[in-house]
């Protein structure tokens, strides 16, 4: 519980994601990033068969709700695999990471350590595709504070184990639910307001462990909180984008490492809490610190949000 405190006021690693076109190029930054697209792109270097191609001057738009996107033309004259040196990256915050599409398809992954890469003119396989959104499901999910915050605020006031799993297993099924709706463009909400709520969440979950209440009501608070977490993780596939041909394969496999993570933060805490609940001093006033220590991180996000929209 405490180790995802200590880290509540730590952000997300940057995304980014770089599309190539026969003629165009496109770079897109997410919210969390403040550079400029436009200035960053101009910075790139494509080649073709070793041959520089040339870029035009990029022009900048708004992307989503505060990130940028720039498009510039693309002409190669030589004849052969593409090469992309990311310049970009040694400018942003460290953990930055650039999702490289091609014809529609992912087709790397780009990071300060693996600044350049050849495209050979193949998308990924769905094998390939799988793993890429799988590992960035778990990503987010381990450092999405927000969200593990929620998720420990939940453990702390459960009692037994059967209501833990009835616990987890709500907010899994409601924060898939969400997710796959808002992907596939069923839903949508904007982050300015998905954000701030999600920081609320957290504070509610902490209040509502100060007073006893029924199993059932936890689990259908769970659920119902839960929804709008999953706008949240869907948040981060917007800005990504799904690949057109693959999008089922990287939707559920995105919603698949998400799980995994969890899972794995709930085999880590849970143990520990379900001890702590043999001892009548965590049941007296440890529960009661501790949720209004959630609370309280909860409150200052929602805070920090609000007023960062309105900046």
């Amino acid at each position: 519980m405490w180790w995802i405190v200590a880290s509540a006021f730590a952000h997300e690693p940057g995304l980014s994601r770089l599309v190539l076109e026969p003629r165009t190029v496109r770079f897109s930054l997410s919210r969390t990033d403040a550079a400029d697209a436009g200035t960053l792109l101009a910075e790139a270097r494509i080649l073709s068969g070793g041959e520089p191609c040339a870029l035009s001057t990029p022009t900048s738009a708004a992307s989503g709700e505060d990130g940028t996107e720039a498009t510039a033309g693309l002409s190669c004259s030589g004849d052969g695999p593409l090469e992309i040196d990311a310049a970009w990256l040694a400018e942003l915050p460290p953990g930055h990471r650039t999702l490289v599409e091609r014809e529609g398809r992912p087709v790397a992954w780009l990071d300060a350590q693996h600044a350049r890469i050849t495209l050979d003119g193949g998308g990924k396989t769905a094998g390939q595709v799988a793993l890429d959104y799988l590992g960035l499901g778990v990503e987010h999910i381990l450092t999405g504070y927000d969200h593990l915050l929620f998720l420990a605020g939940l453990l702390i006031g459960t009692r037994t184990l059967r209501e833990a799993l009835g616990v987890v297993t709500g907010f899994t099924l409601a924060h898939s639910v969400t997710l796959s709706l808002a992907a596939l463009g069923v839903v949508s909400a904007p982050a300015w307001l998905v954000e701030p709520v999600i920081a609320l969440t957290v504070v509610m979950v902490g209040l509502e462990n100060l007073r006893e209440r029924p199993a059932v009501r936890r689990v259908a608070l769970t659920c119902t909180l839960g929804l709008v977490h999953g706008l949240g993780f869907a948040g981060l596939l917007g800005e990504l984008g799904l690949p057109k041909d693959q999008l089922l394969t990287a939707l559920v496999s995105f919603n698949g490492g998400v799980e995994v993570g969890q899972f794995c933060v709930v085999m880590l805490v849970l143990p520990l809490l379900l001890r702590l609940r043999q001892s009548e001093g965590w049941r007296g006033q440890g529960i009661r610190w501790a949720s209004l220590v959630v609370s309280a991180v909860g409150l200052f996000w929602f805070v920090e949000r609000v007023v960062g929209n309105l900046g």
